[in-house]
């Protein structure tokens, strides 16, 4: 069996959105470092974060309530892995991350955006995928504004007031932080989570939904977006203490990734991906 990029997006309808990504909703707003838009479908690099975490939470479940299947998941798991780290990581002067996605023809859609927070925690990469990840979400160009940029400034066509290339999302925020408590790198997390909370008095600790990517040194606040929710549903998460240990299923086992290490428990908070799901991308 040849292992599989997770989810790539693919439409059912030609009604529905070409790009169905939180940080591609339109095909204008890529931003790709290379001024090059990735054609659709598009495989995000999160979905299949999201989906391999998935599949690991799902097979402790299987093990907790005597129920079959659980190797199968953790294999396809393991496939989705090594399937990534072949396929998404690129490099620059930085060093090396994972790109934001694949288009349709498989090629690297390299934009640095906030998507990497959502990487961490959820067992797709190895400690050292995360260090790399965690110190990556600290660059200036993402992080210094007060909460991590939708885009990195060194993005083509970077606006600090667009939607999603450029502002500052507070819950975005806090999935990153979050991440980053969860994967074993609190100094990171801290750090991140001080821009996002000196904003705060700002707006009366009620955060909007999105504000400018403005840098802390330029400005003592960051300029409001116009249409942002004030405040929206989904800040309930902001800013809110990384709990003190993963949840765990019935039984008291936390989820582990495949290359798991004491005291890098994963959370086991979601489950459900099958192995068998469509609109996957076959890597070769």
């Amino acid at each position: 069996m040849r292992s599989r990029l997770a989810l790539d997006g693919r439409r059912r309808s030609s009604s529905h959105a070409l790009d169905q990504g939180f940080r591609m909703v339109a095909r204008r707003t890529t931003g790709v470092s290379s001024a090059r838009a990735g054609a659709g479908p598009i495989a995000l690099c999160e979905v299949q974060a999201y989906t391999h975490e998935a599949a690991v939470a799902g097979a402790a479940l299987l093990d907790v309530f005597d129920r079959p299947g659980a190797d199968r998941y953790r294999v396809w798991a393991a496939r989705l892995q090594e399937a990534f780290r072949r396929s998404f990581w690129v490099s620059d002067e930085h060093g090396r991350y994972p790109a934001i996605a694949l288009d349709e023809d498989r090629r690297l859609v390299d934009a640095v955006t906030s998507n990497l927070g959502h990487l961490l925690g959820t067992g797709l990469l190895n400690l050292q995928e995360e260090a790399a990840v965690a110190d990556r979400l600290l660059i200036p160009g993402l992080a210094d504004a007060f909460g991590l940029r939708t885009h990195a400034t060194s993005n083509g066509g970077y606006n600090p007031l667009g939607y999603h290339i450029g502002s500052v999302w507070p819950h975005d925020t806090a999935i990153a932080v979050q991440g980053l408590a969860r994967a074993g790198f609190p100094d990171h997390a801290r750090r991140l989570a001080e821009n996002l909370i000196a904003v705060g008095p700002a707006y009366d600790s009620r955060l909007p939904e999105l504000f400018a990517g403005t840098a802390r040194s330029a400005s003592a606040l960051p300029a409001p977006y116009p249409a942002s929710c004030r405040p929206p549903g989904m800040g309930r998460r902001v800013v809110r203490r990384p709990a003190p240990g993963p949840p765990r299923p019935p039984g008291g086992r936390p989820c582990q990734s495949p290359d798991h290490q004491p005291g890098h428990e994963r959370d086991c908070k979601s489950f459900g991906a099958t192995p068998d799901h469509g609109g996957c991308i076959d890597d070769q």
